[in-house]
């Protein structure tokens, strides 16, 4: 442990002799290794949770690094560090040595977690672009752009539709043996204070929270909640966004066919969402 503490120490303070990037990406992805020990309804009972160590230690590295709060993690360290894509598998499975449709389950939902960010690039970059052209007045290029937005939401939305289904995602395999360990709360006193995390959620999808922001819609969390579950740079991403968002604008300047781009987004989350989420 003592040297783990001088490893962690040594990028933080921006010794060059250690590799950044690869030192924080691997504890995130191996402090989810506990999580072959099976949540059951009396642990969750518990409030505080004495972890030992080998986790304490290098979690408060990682969330003074990424600028988040939470104990239980967030997306990036319980998903996106945890998907091995390059040999199509999670990297540290909770159910690994559980009978099918168990082990597939858990692999569907987490790849339906992590795909979608990957699917979400092209987003960003229409979203960003649609931005810049508004505010250079260049208002055909922004509906342009405004259009991409809808092309590659479909093959974001498009995950969905193929994993989070009953075929993939059992509703008995989820509930018992996915959702449980994902999705349980615990906190901590801080100045004598309870504070309370949430698992890990769909909700801490940058994409979703981007698109919000953007079509000038309240955002599911409190700001308070965003610190909570969301690295600086996301939270520095998803503040431009809401700075920048020019829908209010267009709607009072009449701009028509900027409205109904705007209209056709929002359409596709309503109708994507309901029919993944509700019929499934």
């Amino acid at each position: 442990m003592a040297n783990v503490q001088a490893v962690l120490s040594k990028s933080e303070s921006g010794d060059s002799s250690v590799r950044f990037f690869q030192v924080f990406k691997g504890i995130a992805h191996t402090t989810c290794r506990w999580g072959t020990i099976p949540v059951v309804k009396v642990a969750q009972l518990d409030k505080i949770i004495n972890f030992p160590t080998e986790l304490d230690l290098p979690w408060g590295f990682i969330r003074q690094r990424y600028g988040i709060t939470s104990l239980g993690g967030n997306l990036i360290s319980n998903f996106h560090c945890n998907m091995d894509h390059a040999r199509g598998k999670v990297a540290y499975a909770i159910n690994e040595s559980m009978p099918e449709p168990i082990p597939s389950a858990e692999y569907y939902f987490t790849y339906a977690f992590t795909e979608p960010e990957r699917k979400a690039l092209p987003v960003y970059y229409h979203l960003v672009q649609s931005i810049g052209c508004y505010e250079m007045g260049q208002k055909q290029a922004c509906i342009e752009h405004l259009q991409g937005v809808s092309v590659h939401l479909k093959s974001v939305f498009q995950i969905y539709y193929e994993y989070i289904v009953e075929s993939k995602d059992p509703r008995h395999v989820f509930t018992a043996y996915i959702q449980g360990f994902h999705g349980w709360a615990a906190g901590e006193l801080i100045n004598d204070e309870y504070v309370e995390y949430d698992g890990s959620s769909g909700a801490h999808l940058v994409l979703f929270n981007a698109l919000d922001y953007f079509l000038g819609l309240e955002p599911f969390f409190h700001e308070q909640d965003f610190i909570k579950y969301f690295s600086y740079s996301q939270r520095r991403f998803m503040a431009s966004i809401k700075a920048h968002a020019f829908r209010p604008a267009a709607e009072q300047a009449d701009n028509t066919g900027l409205v109904q781009q705007f209209e056709k987004i929002a359409k596709q989350l309503r109708v994507s969402f309901h029919e993944t989420f509700i019929i499934s």
